[in-house]
């Protein structure tokens, strides 16, 4: 069983960011949260502005994964799937500290818990979200496992029929 009180987040300064106060001075209309101005000083890829909380949120999240998927391994015949509306990119930046963290689907998919679950989709509607989640899965090595797709959570069809237009996972 898993037990760690305290997820690896990769966390590192962003010398990039400007620490914004406000929407307005973070992004344009159009960018989905994204900074305008700061890439990920790990990978070059996008990065999403978030508040201090999402540390707790995601502390919330990997004990949820924690206890979950090894507790619920020998259920349903081992197929354990891990599904997430609105992922975000992977990335995100704290927008008081100017310190880049590891977002809710590289948290979840580099927990070591993840090793119970048999595939994880990660969902949004945003194309740019989808294709840097995508990425950052191909840099873990993880694409036979795990997907981005993109789907409009406003739309239930969407949702539910978007897996099934998608390629399909490599089941090892």
């Amino acid at each position: 069983m898993v037990r760690s009180n305290k997820v690896d987040l990769h966390e590192m300064a962003n010398p990039a960011c400007r620490k914004c106060r406000n929407r307005e001075e973070r992004c344009q209309d159009e960018s989905n949260g994204f900074c305008d101005e700061a890439t990920s000083v790990v990978d070059g890829g996008p990065v999403r502005c978030v508040g201090d909380w999402a540390v707790q949120k995601l502390h919330f999240l990997t004990q949820y994964v924690g206890i979950f998927g090894p507790g619920m391994k020998a259920k349903w015949g081992g197929h354990i799937q891990y599904v997430e509306i609105c992922s975000g990119p992977g990335r995100c930046l704290m927008r008081r500290s100017g310190i880049e963290i590891d977002g809710t689907p590289l948290a979840v998919l580099q927990h070591p818990a993840f090793a119970s679950f048999e595939t994880a989709t990660f969902l949004d509607f945003d194309t740019k979200v989808v294709a840097a989640v995508n990425d950052r899965i191909r840099r873990l090595g993880l694409q036979s496992k795990a997907q981005a797709l993109e789907a409009d959570y406003n739309d239930a069809a969407s949702v539910l029929s978007g897996p099934a237009r998608q390629r399909p996972l490599q089941h090892p």
